[in-house]
């Protein structure tokens, strides 16, 4: 029963947050049942808790500084559903993969939602009517950006999809790791069905529009594959298939409808510039306790950056959490990559995080896929360490 609803939890934070079953959305009834499995199971996992505590402590100046603000609803709000949600999840996620071992049970349920989503994005893409009713299920309609976004989709403008994402940027976020867990889940599978289904999960990547995203996958895919298969012919090939496919055809789909009435040529980025521009004033003035209400007053928009967004949530003792707890990830996950253990694992975990440069959602947002993803990586890492200790053990 609990690994079925651990799918079903999964499932809900990807799409789930907009519907009610009954008071609470099946994300919530699954991180409550979590949050009593984590009480009940806790002397196995609490060697898993050594980041939370400095987590709590952004968390804790976060909620001084909403306070300060007057935005203390705001925040009690953002801690029962975003900050505790992604820390019943990586602590659930610790639980499964210690009683069952295996990561399977995140892969399917994350390989079934992200699947139908490409297939309902690349619809939304060619404008076939039923994938904005399909994708309108999963909007949150009290929320107006999101009702803006399904609105103009369903105007004609495709260069930006929300996928059954509920939102643009998050169907980003969840599109952009998709082939790295098709690649983990199909390891052992036909060569054929693993090539052509990250093929299309890469297509309707590219279709979401989410530039940042389609880079940094698209970046780190490609260091698994040479890593990996470098000294394959196949490899050597393909390479040379692909230059030569680039001299003949680079220059006509730069020029086609494709690219040109697409975001990734033409769109300003003065929004994003203005953001910018504001944050180093911002955090120098408010240092101490930062001040989330009085930037976006300032700028309309929140920070579009994990390490700034430290700084404005929470001040120089948030901010400060923050980078420790990035740092600590990133030292543990480039050990992970450097020894091509569960390499696959660490490269989505790093492709989530690296976005969260460019985008909102990250650990300081409370976002629980970042965590989710972290309680495996984490995982991973001590269960190779203890490998090693074992077999230094044997061999003295």
């Amino acid at each position: 029963m609990t690994k079925i609803i651990y799918m079903i939890f999964i499932g809900s934070i990807m799409v789930g947050n907009g519907l009610y079953f009954g008071p609470c959305t099946l994300r919530q009834y699954g991180a409550i049942y979590f949050f009593i499995n984590i009480i009940q199971n806790f002397n196995k996992i609490k060697e898993y808790i050594h980041l939370l505590p400095i987590y709590c402590i952004f968390i804790i100046m976060y909620g001084i500084s909403s306070i300060m603000s007057g935005t203390l609803i705001v925040f009690m709000r953002q801690l029962i559903a975003l900050y505790l949600v992604s820390i019943v999840g990586y602590l659930s996620t610790i639980i499964i993969l210690k009683k069952y071992n295996t990561l399977n049970y995140f892969l399917d349920s994350f390989i079934i939602v992200g699947l139908i989503n490409c297939s309902i994005t690349i619809l939304q893409y060619f404008g076939i009517g039923i994938s904005y009713v399909i994708g309108g299920i999963f909007v949150d309609l009290n929320d107006p950006v999101k009702v803006a976004q399904l609105t103009r989709i369903m105007d004609g403008d495709h260069s930006n999809l929300m996928g059954i994402m509920g939102d643009i940027v998050y169907n980003g976020y969840y599109s952009m790791i998709l082939p790295f867990i098709l690649l983990i889940r199909l390891k052992n599978k036909n060569s054929i069905v693993q090539i052509i289904s990250v093929l299309i999960s890469l297509i309707s990547l590219f279709m979401v529009g989410e530039r940042s995203c389609f880079g940094i996958t698209l970046l780190l895919l490609s260091l698994y594959i040479y890593r990996e298969y470098r000294k394959t012919i196949l490899f050597k090939i393909t390479c040379v298939g692909i230059f030569i496919s680039l001299l003949f055809f680079i220059s006509d789909f730069i020029g086609s409808d494709i690219i040109q009435e697409s975001r990734w040529v033409g769109e300003k980025s003065t929004v994003r510039d203005d953001i910018n521009s504001a944050i180093l004033p911002f955090i120098f003035s408010h240092l101490l306790f930062g001040g989330l209400a009085s930037f976006i007053k300032l700028t309309h928009f929140p920070p579009h950056n994990v390490i700034a967004s430290g700084f404005i949530y929470a001040g120089i003792i948030g901010g400060s959490c923050i980078i420790y707890i990035l740092f600590r990830q990133a030292e543990i996950t480039y050990r992970l990559i450097k020894r091509h253990q569960n390499m696959l694992i660490s490269l989505a975990f790093a492709a989530y995080t690296l976005n969260g440069l460019f985008h909102n959602p990250a650990i300081v947002t409370g976002d629980a896929m970042v965590w989710i993803l972290w309680g495996m990586v984490i995982y991973s890492y001590k269960t190779y360490r203890y490998k090693i200790t074992c077999q230094l053990k044997t061999i003295h």
